[in-house]
């Protein structure tokens, strides 16, 4: 791109100072200007200049290891052709790839060479030959391209070109050719040889010129034979042979031009070929051909232009040139030799987006996707602004540009592209991408500010007297610094020099306040103006501005975004904009309003076109297209965009899959394939489609074989097809379409729309194979459904623009649009009919207008033709929107500048109330129109110097009166993008430089102020003639740590080149550096203190990545590069030049003064150069001279002195390691050895940190002692504070005792651990320390007699023996249940339970009860039993739950199997795993299937019984009953040891062909026939082979088996054989007695093993009844669900709310077990009262309650209920525990009825009399004795209570509550209300309820009833306390409540 020699310097304008390379490229961001002028005020002219880019390398194509393969010499015929074979198909399974090296191996050698001369004739053999041929030449490996290409031309200098085409020359009219495929395969084979000969050795197709000519036009006519891929390379084939033709002529003609055109280039001389304004600011396609003339001429560095118009025209042309020159030089070398000899980087593969809204501008943005490294991305590569060049042939002759306006997305390869043309882009294509190594966004600018440009005037201002009143001294500058100062403010145009440390910024600051702070001088009263301060890159300029800001504090405009200084944004423009003009902020509302409507059309119609562009669009787009009534097709049309069926499907789905909407019969391909490859015949397998069709049968392959095989269709035609099914296709002809890459049912639905005729479908299919050409298909891809988003539209806010300096043009807003979104379509089409048929949709071309208007019935077109059709729908749907897309473009475009012209008037406002405004150079080319408003006097230019000089042209207006340049031409220069530019045309020549060359008047500021005389004094000479050093450095302290300032350290490692930055680095340098700067940290120099510079990109990365590692990440040291680091300065300077013994041997930019200034001249204090210098001094006279300079004062050598401050000891530093080795720790290598305070030495070595020891901590051992007088040395660390002495010493205490204890402790404060001597009131001695407190609890064991039993016990002195408990044993009596048991002598029967061991056999299991007597309520409710089940199941298994449970289902696997399925996943007995068993009729059924349990319910097998054969066939399914006995003749199968077998003779031929049975058995003796039974599996177990297996099985079992015609089965479960007619007796004995009434299931097992047998066909009748009976007990087993036995537990407590009074029982009982008793407690209190003093006492009944420990009825009661319910386990509960809790609850309600009925003789004071008191303690002796309260003793019991009632009533008991439930349900319908006579008898009165009549009470006599519905005195309501309890009850069992007998 830069011409022959890439080291020569370069330039860079636009972007931010970045790091120049070998071709001077420095990255900057703005572009820099030049002022040419005449000796004498000649108006100002411009020059400007481009930046460099960095370039990059391809990368090499990755090798692979492959398989060996050699080729020996063979005889002279050649290779032998089985390893040919053997090496293709070596290629088909990927063992061996195209174009690896494995295959170049294999044709090296003469076997295949002579093979090439004599070659096969048969085809087969030739196209494998040639496909090897091909595939080994196609290799791309870089390492084997010369093999590849010397095997090439022996190929094509051999009789193999020749021998092929003599093959394939008769194919046009050979038709059998024409149909056998290995033709085509030869063909293409052919095609892709001669097209890779073309490309690789063209030369060598010379000799083949007729030969490819016949290729061609054999093939020409022959595109439905070939493959697409065929085609593509014939026409690739085409193409090459026609650009050979013309190549010598070509050549020749070429030779001529460029003579001409050489001369014509050289021809610049004379007027401009045309007006410069004319030229476009965008390269075009002709701008990129390198045999262009272009027209230039050299700025001029002396004398002046002729004219203002020759002025602009050649600042112009040279600055389009610098622009345009990079990019089409690099074009121009990737034409000629590809990437690698290009310096762009070439971008492959980049694919386009369709075009979208872009947030931020509102413009449209194409997006690119591209590919390249992570490292690379973010390397000012594709920056925003950045030119981009696309083409899609390899920049042949298409290029499209376009510029970038996104790069957010850059670290995920995605860029935003705004194109400076027509959107018509074709999406479909790859591209390859460069980019303009020139930032085009700043040519742009300054480039139309030059079209615009009129030179500035010569107004001169003047302040001749200000030196009246002013000298140096005021102003705090040297002298020289006060003549420039004195001479700007006399000079129109004032030009300074500032030297390195001069004062240049200081400079620019005091001229600029003075004159802010004289404006009298220069600003008029009425017409106030800005000064404008113009910077080249956005750093100087905030740094500027910010020194204006320390005595300016308003008035200060930043304009632009590309400010990073916090201290600017207060001044940047966005934030000091206003908008007080009511009517400007109303019309810019109303603009942002209207625009943000543009914003959404643009983007509804963006998103049609990207619809559009996948060529599948939504028939509602489509409409106005096909629903024209203009249309011949428009009937037909008119149901498109129905929906079928109420669905969301378009009937347009069906129209572009199938040929009928509905067709009545389906043509499914796939079934028909399985069906012929079970050899059913074509004709009769779509003949079976059809009947099952018609038969609602299952539509699957397998069940139509089923059907078929089963004769359910009767005879169907082998021959014809049936009525209705003509028009299918042949398989064949589908097949056929299938190879073009049809989907089969799409092949078929095309075959017949199109009436089988394949001339019509190849035609369509030739009409896509033109249209796509050699383009790339459009990949198939359904439309994503999109969420609907609500439309809303709010007031815009105008934020800040981020950009740089897009004040003007800033349409940011466009970021708080809230759009209005189209609303996203549904799914239109069937996606299971569409997916196949996409790919074919939208690579079909559109239909010709012609063809269209031919069309009456769009539903009678063939397939393919329809999809043409609707692609001619979508062209003009897109035609229109591009139209509508262009005009709504070009309004939004008038509507932003519109509203940027308002925005223009509101910020103009703001800056012409400023007094400076602060601009770079791009900004101020940028906003020419601002400028011209503003009409400032006074411009300053800050470092002019490095400005090209267009840009400082296109800076200024006509209105300058007043233009001040500040830099220095002798450091950094103008950087243009091309070196033939800068030296050729002088475009590197600043109108700085040009004027000062010119003899115009400038002043240098000659006193440096800021580098120590040793670097000034030793290096600027080089640069300065008169530089001097100012007083103030004369002071400059030494650099710590090193003896020289100023060191240049010299070596010979070599730099490393970095292609893909175009860069280098050098390591050993990047170590160095770094090293000595954390050397210099350790010196205590802080980290702002220090810079390293370097001067390479690559060199820059590799310092910043390596700086943590080495310096650590807390330091944060300046790296930076040189050109970034114009301007500033440091203390320390740490310099790496890179650049050292390299192959090329270039030093690049080194080479130049002006850089080299720069770098040499940012240190104060100390500069340390590390550099080949031997190297650079070699190639440049300049180092030449600086290496002269640096011997002479000492400071060159190959190592660095440094030294030790402390011992002042000097080491050489030879390289960066040594550091570390010499002085670790900023010192020397000797130890410290200095005597810290404490006394010890420092351990450290030599530091140069904390030398004074103030911060060290001593490490070692203390050496301090205890102040005690044992003198204990400190253990501690000598740093750390002593603290107290804790060695342990011996006291002697207060007490006469001594301890060991710490010595710091005084004596009185040391516990005393000897035990006391004092003695307890006790008189037992005190048991705790002498220096604790005496205990007060003796706990001396003494022996006592305890009060009461007398016993004598062993307890502490100080327990009361009232309180212990005896634990003598003794034996004791249980009152209830009268047992006696030894129980400690403590234990009060009246309070435990009786705690002998139950051992009672339990009911139901057998095992013994392991409770106890009262835990088991004297064995009538005994606990849970613990113990294993153990019970065998019904499916066999054994129960593994508590045998206090129920039996649970069975927790195992299922294992239930038939022949068809299994139940579960576990196979039966390790077979093969069959289909799992789905839930028959359940399809929706989302249960799990592959893991049932044995307990589960087993889905019953529907399929077709296998109980069958030639003499029996069951009907039903396998799962039921078998309609047919067993078959019991024998097996006539023939095993597969026989010497003859036969087949098996069917039934019919042995029933009918008697001759066929005799001859069989006239064969019997030869064959060996299987001993089975007919209709069970073979044994395979022969009688005659197998002898002594058969002589086992023969073994007396059952007796039958010696019998002649015994016959044989073996049962699968286990494996037994048994003789069938003993088994069948054997199981026929196991069956129930069909007399008994009884139903029993029975197992029918094994007679020898046991095992159940489950599977036999031949009992598959009673297997099948015991399976549904088994089921049926399983579900009886699986019983209730947890939640329904929750809900049986409730009604449980329901029911006892039943049998006892509401009072006792709580509803929430259940949910508050733990406090029941405190729940009762005060309710149970209400009815049965306590047994207290203040109840009478009666003798018997007292007796009775003491006799069974009832002190009160309630708390009894309450006791019994809870221990109830606390026996309830919903989890463990079984049969035998629900019947006792069911009997104790009966229990638990007639003690309730006993204690009421006593509680009543309590409150009438009637106790019983002797002989019903003993009757009454019997019946609650019975009671509570062990027997089960239920059956007979229940009976008995209830009635003996009932006779002591009749016999002793009380008053008020009459019924039970029992008995009131169901009196009251008896007279439910009879009674209306309840009453209660005075003695409180019951009873009811019915009707209205109320009292009619008197009568008297049945009971006692008393009068009840009453007259006139007013009740008799004494009477009461009671009709509440009747119906208590009484809503709807279910009871179900076991919790049934029996009832007493009747009263």
């Amino acid at each position: 791109m830069f011409g022959a020699n890439p080291d020569r310097g370069r330039g860079s304008s636009s972007r931010r100072r970045g790091i120049g390379d070998e071709r001077g490229n420095r990255g900057n961001g703005r572009g820099r200007g030049n002022f040419h002028g005449g000796p004498l005020g000649t108006p100002f002219r411009g020059n400007y200049q481009q930046p460099g880019r960095l370039n990059n390398q391809r990368y090499n194509n990755l090798q692979h290891g492959r398989t060996n393969y050699g080729c020996n010499d063979f005889k002279q015929d050649g290779i032998p052709y089985k390893d040919i074979e053997q090496l293709c198909a070596d290629m088909d399974s990927m063992k061996v790839l195209s174009g690896s090296s494995d295959l170049l191996k294999f044709v090296q050698g003469k076997g295949f060479s002579n093979r090439l001369n004599n070659i096969w004739t048969e085809v087969e053999k030739q196209t494998k030959f040639l496909r090897v041929i091909v595939s080994t030449a196609s290799s791309s490996q870089a390492d084997m391209l010369p093999l590849t290409y010397a095997f090439l031309g022996e190929v094509l200098s051999s009789k193999l070109v020749e021998a092929i085409v003599d093959t394939i020359s008769p194919l046009p009219y050979n038709k059998q050719m024409q149909q056998n495929s290995i033709y085509a395969e030869l063909v293409g084979y052919t095609v892709k040889l001669l097209l890779l000969g073309f490309e690789c050795l063209p030369s060598k197709m010379d000799i083949h010129l007729t030969k490819v000519h016949v290729v061609i036009t054999t093939l020409n006519g022959l595109t439905t034979f070939l493959s697409a891929e065929t085609i593509y390379d014939l026409e690739g084939l085409k193409e090459r042979i026609q650009e050979r033709y013309t190549a010598k002529t070509e050549e020749n003609a070429k030779e001529i031009q460029e003579r001409q055109q050489n001369k014509r280039k050289d021809d610049n001389h004379g007027a401009p070929p045309d007006d410069f304004r004319n030229l476009s600011l965008i390269p075009t396609t002709e701008d990129m051909d390198n045999n262009n003339f272009v027209y230039l001429r050299p700025a001029k560095i002396d004398g002046k232009y002729d004219s203002d118009e020759h002025y602009l025209d050649v600042q112009f042309r040279l600055l389009r040139e610098d622009l345009i020159r990079p990019l089409r030089e690099g074009i121009a070398g990737y034409q000629g030799g590809g990437a690698q000899n290009s310096d762009l980087f070439v971008y492959r593969n980049v694919s386009l987006e369709p075009p979208v809204m872009y947030q931020q501008t509102g413009e449209l943005v194409v997006y690119a996707n591209i590919q390249i490294l992570k490292r690379l991305r973010m390397n000012k590569r594709l920056i925003n602004g950045s030119l981009i060049c696309l083409s899609s042939d390899g920049f042949k002759n298409e290029f499209l540009f376009a510029t970038i306006l996104d790069r957010n997305n850059i670290l995920d390869a995605k860029i935003g592209l705004k194109f400076e043309g027509s959107l018509d882009l074709n999406f479909k294509r790859t591209y390859s991408m460069v980019e303009s190594p020139a930032f085009f966004d700043a040519y742009r600018h300054v480039m139309t500010a030059l079209k615009n440009k009129i030179p500035p005037n010569k107004n001169i201002l003047t302040a001749q007297n200000f030196q009246r009143y002013l000298t140096p001294a005021h102003l705090g500058m040297d002298q020289s610094q006060f003549d420039a100062l004195a001479n700007t403010l006399q000079s129109d145009l004032a030009i300074i020099q500032g030297p390195p440390g001069t004062g240049k910024t200081f400079m620019g600051l005091q001229i600029a306040n003075l004159l802010i702070s004289n404006p009298r001088l220069w600003q008029s009263v009425t017409d106030k103006r800005p000064i404008l301060v113009v910077c080249y890159t956005n750093h100087a300029l905030d740094q500027f501005l910010e020194g204006i800001s320390h005595f300016l504090h308003e008035g200060i405009v930043r304009v632009g975004g590309g400010s990073k200084n916090p201290n600017m944004q207060q001044y940047m423009i966005h934030k000091l904009r206003k908008w007080d003009d009511l009517d400007l902020k109303h019309s810019s509302f109303e603009l942002r309003t209207e625009i943000a409507d543009l914003q959404i059309e643009l983007e509804v119609i963006a998103e049609d076109l990207k619809d559009l562009s996948s060529r599948f669009v939504h028939p509602n787009d489509l409409q106005p297209y096909f629903r024209n009534k203009n249309l011949p097709y428009f009937r037909s049309c008119q149901s498109l965009c129905t929906k079928v069926n109420n669905t969301e499907t378009f009937i347009m789905s069906s129209w572009l899959t199938s040929f009928k909407l509905e067709d009545d019969v389906p043509f499914d391909v796939k079934i028909i394939q399985q069906l012929m490859k079970k050899r059913i015949p074509e004709i009769q397998a779509k003949n079976a489609l059809l009947c099952t069709y018609y038969s609602n049968l299952e539509y699957d392959s397998q069940s139509i074989f089923e059907n078929l095989k089963n004769g359910i269709y009767g005879t169907l035609s082998t021959s014809q097809l049936m009525e209705g099914i003509e028009h299918w296709p042949s398989m064949r002809q589908v097949n056929d379409l299938v190879r073009q890459g049809f989907d089969a049912n799409i092949a078929a639905e095309i075959l017949i729309s199109s009436n089988n005729d394949m001339q019509i479908v190849y035609r369509e299919i030739g009409l896509v194979q033109n249209f796509l050409g050699n383009r790339r298909p459009v990949a198939p891809q359904l439309p994503n459904p999109k969420e609907e988003t609500k439309e809303q539209l709010t007031e815009i806010d105008v934020k800040a623009d981020d950009d740089n300096n897009r004040i003007i043009v800033d349409n940011n807003f466009m970021e708080e649009i809230n759009a209005k979104r189209k609303k996203a379509k549904k799914i239109w089409y069937d996606k299971n009919a569409i997916k196949p048929a996409l790919e074919h949709i939208v690579n079909t071309p559109g239909m010709t207008n012609e063809e269209a208007q031919n069309i009456t019935d769009i539903w009678q077109l063939p397939l393919q033709t329809r999809w043409r059709l609707y692609q001619r729908w979508i062209s003009q749907s897109r035609n229109k929107l591009k139209g509508q897309l262009k005009r709504i473009e070009e309004k939004y475009s008038e509507k932003v500048k519109e509203h940027q012209a308002l925005k223009t008037m509101v910020d103009v406002e703001v800056m012409k109330k400023a007094k400076v405004v602060g601009m770079t150079t791009t900004g101020a080319a940028k906003h020419q129109s601002t400028l011209r408003t503003l009409r400032s006097r006074i411009v300053i230019i800050e470092e002019a110097a490095e400005v090209l000089e267009a840009h400082v042209v296109a800076s200024l207006t006509i209105a300058c009166e007043h233009l001040i340049l500040i830099g220095d031409h002798k450091q950094l220069r103008p950087n243009p993008a091309v070196y033939e530019l800068a030296k050729k045309y002088n475009m590197d020549i600043s109108l700085f430089e040009r004027l000062v060359k010119n003899g115009f008047p400038y002043r240098m500021l000659s006193n440096q102020h800021r580098m120590c005389t040793d670097i000034s004094r030793t290096l600027m000479p080089h640069f300065y003639d008169s530089l001097h050093d100012h007083p103030s450095v004369l002071k400059r302290e030494s650099v710590i740590g090193v003896t020289k300032n100023l060191m240049f350290i010299t070596h010979s490692e070599p730099e490393i080149s970095e292609k893909d930055f175009k860069s280098h680095n050098n390591p050993f340098e990047a170590k160095y550096a770094l090293k000595l700067a954390k050397y210099f940290l350790q010196q205590g120099y802080k980290s702002h203190q220090i810079t390293v510079l370097c001067t390479y990109l690559d060199q820059l990365l590799s310092l910043r990545k390596a700086s943590p590692n080495i310096i650590g990440e807390l330091e944060k040291i300046t790296i930076e590069s040189v050109d970034n680091y114009q301007g500033e300065e440091s203390d320390i300077v740490i310099l790496s030049l890179v650049r050292s013994n390299n192959p090329e041997g270039k030093i690049g930019f080194l080479n130049i003064p002006n850089r080299v200034c720069v770098a040499l001249s940012r240190a104060r204090m100390g500069l340390y150069v590390i550099c080949n210098l031997d190297f650079l001094s070699a190639r440049s006279e300049m180092w030449k001279n600086i290496q002269k300079g640096a011997e002479e004062v000492g400071a060159l050598d190959d190592s660095l002195t440094v030294e030790c401050k402390m011992h002042r000891k000097q080491q050489l530093i030879t390289r960066g390691e040594d550091f570390d080795e010499k002085c670790p720790e900023g010192g020397c290598d000797d130890p410290c050895n200095t005597r810290l305070n404490c006394g010890h030495m420092c351990p450290k070595p030599c530091h140069a940190e904390d030398m004074n020891h103030l911060e060290t901590k001593c490490l070692k051992p203390c050496a301090r002692t205890c102040s005690s007088e044992h003198k204990h040395r400190c253990k501690k660390r000598c740093h750390q504070e002593c603290g107290s002495c804790i060695v342990l010493v011996e006291k002697q205490l207060p007490c006469s005792h001594t301890k060991m204890d710490q010595c710091y402790l005084k004596p009185e404060h040391v516990r005393c651990v000897e035990p006391c001597q004092k003695s307890l009131p006790c008189n037992h001695p005190c048991t705790n320390f002498c220096g604790a407190t005496c205990t007060k609890q003796c706990a001396v064991l003494v022996k006592r007699k305890l009060p009461g039993c007398e016993h004598i016990v062993t307890m502490k002195c100080s327990d009361d023996p009232s309180t212990v408990k005896c634990k003598e044993v003794v034996l004791k009596k249980w009152p209830i249940c009268n047992h006696t048991v030894n129980v400690y002598c403590f234990v009060d029967v009246l309070q435990y339970l009786c705690p002998k061991p139950c051992n009672a056999v339990l009911p139901g299991c057998g095992h013994l009860c392991k409770g106890r007597c009262g835990d088991c309520r004297n064995g009538r409710l005994h606990i849970r039993c613990n113990e294993k089940c153990k019970k065998i199941l019904i499916c066999g298994h054994e129960c593994e739950s508590k045998c206090s449970n129920s039996c649970p289902p069975c927790q195992k696997l299922c294992q239930t199997a038939c022949a068809h399925s299994q139940c579960g996943k576990l196979s039966a007995f390790g077979e093969n795993p069959k289909k799992v068993r789905q839930k028959a009729g359940k399809k929706c059924d989302k249960s799990p299937t592959g893991n049932r349990l044995c307990g589960d319910p087993c889905p019953p097998c529907v399929e077709k019984c296998l109980n069958r054969c030639p003499h029996r066939i069951c009907d039903n399914n396998c799962n039921d009953p078998c309609n047919v006995v067993p078959c019991n003749e024998p097996c006539n199968k023939v095993l597969s040891c026989s010497p003859k077998k036969h087949q098996l003779v069917a039934y019919e031929e042995e029933k009918d062909d008697a001759d066929s049975s005799s001859s069989a058995e006239e064969d019997e003796d030869d064959e060996h026939y299987c001993i089975g039974v007919c209709g069970e599996e073979c044994l395979e177990i022969c009688k005659i082979c197998d002898s002594e297996k058969y002589e086992e099985i023969q073994e007396v079992f059952f007796g039958t088996e010696e019998e002649e015609d015994a016959k044989y089965i073996q049962l699968k479960d286990c494996g037994h054989i048994f003789e069938v007619s003993g088994l069948d007796q054997w199981v026929k004995s196991k069956l129930p007695n069909n007399d008994s009434n009884t139903i029993e299931i029975v197992e029918i097992l094994c007679p020898r093993c046991k095992t159940p047998i489950r599977r036999s066909k031949r009992y598959i009748s009673l297997l099948n009844q015991r399976s549904v009976d088994i089921e049926q007990i399983k579900l009886q087993i699986r019983g209730l669900t947890v939640a329904e036995k929750k809900d049986e537990q409730k009604k449980f407590s329901e029911e006892l709310n039943i049998i006892i009074p509401e009072v006792l029982l709580v509803k929430q009982l259940l949910e508050l077990r733990g406090h029941a008793l405190g729940q009762l407690k005060p309710l149970v209190g209400q009815e049965l009262p306590a047994t207290t003093t203040e109840q009478s006492s009666l003798h018997y009944c007292d007796a009775i309650k003491n006799g069974f420990q009832i002190t009160d009825f309630s708390k009894y009661l309450s006791k019994e209920i809870i221990n109830l319910i606390f026996r309830i386990d919903v989890k463990e509960t079984s049969e035998t525990i629900i019947q006792q809790l069911s009997n104790e609850v009966s229990r638990y309600g007639f003690l309730c009825n006993v204690f009421v009925y006593m509680n009543q003789l309590y409150k009438a004071k009637n106790d019983l009399d002797h002989e019903n008191a003993n009757a009454l303690y019997k019946i609650l002796g019975s009671s509570f004795g062990s027997i089960e309260f239920k059956g007979d003793h229940e009976t008995k019991i209830w009635e003996d209570f009932k006779a002591i009632v009749e016999a002793h009533p009380a008053e008020g008991f009459g019924i039970s509550e029992k008995e009131r439930i169901e009196i009251v349900k008896a007279l439910d319908g009879a009674v209306t209300k309840w009453y209660k006579c005075p003695n409180g008898h019951m009873y009811g009165i019915g009707e209205c309820g109320q009292a009619m009549v008197k009568t008297k009470c049945p009971e006692c006599g008393t009068v009840i009833g009453g007259q006139n519905h007013q009740l008799q005195a004494g009477n009461s309501d009671a009709t509440a306390q009747m119906r208590q309890g009484l809503a709807p009850l279910h009871i179900p069992d076991p919790f049934v409540v029996r009832e007493g007998p009747e009263w």
